[in-house]
């Protein structure tokens, strides 16, 4: 299991869609308008989300907006509890 953190310019709801459709509900957290987190079993590294997201469409990328996923291995800071409490009980 990775965890995986998606950064966007700009609130996508087009993106959030893809990513909850590639992953799942349960492994789609929307922390804020600009920052996502999901949990993959298959994909090791964020080329591997990216590459889902476009889907090998290059023309597609642009659909969503600006982004960029992170490979997340270890997390630490201050924020609201519905995010740490995500995290655990994912075993992220």
């Amino acid at each position: 299991m990775t965890t995986f953190a998606i950064s966007s310019a700009s609130k996508s709801d087009a993106l959030n869609l893809k990513l909850k459709e590639l992953y799942g509900e349960e492994n789609f957290f929307e922390v804020d308008d600009h920052l996502r987190i999901i949990i993959s079993e298959k994909d090791v590294t964020a080329q591997d989300v990216y590459t889902k997201i476009v889907d090998s469409n290059e023309e597609e990328r642009g659909s969503y907006g600006l982004y960029v996923v992170f490979s997340v291995s270890s997390y630490f800071g201050y924020h609201n509890k519905k995010v740490w409490n995500w995290l655990k009980a994912k075993g992220a």
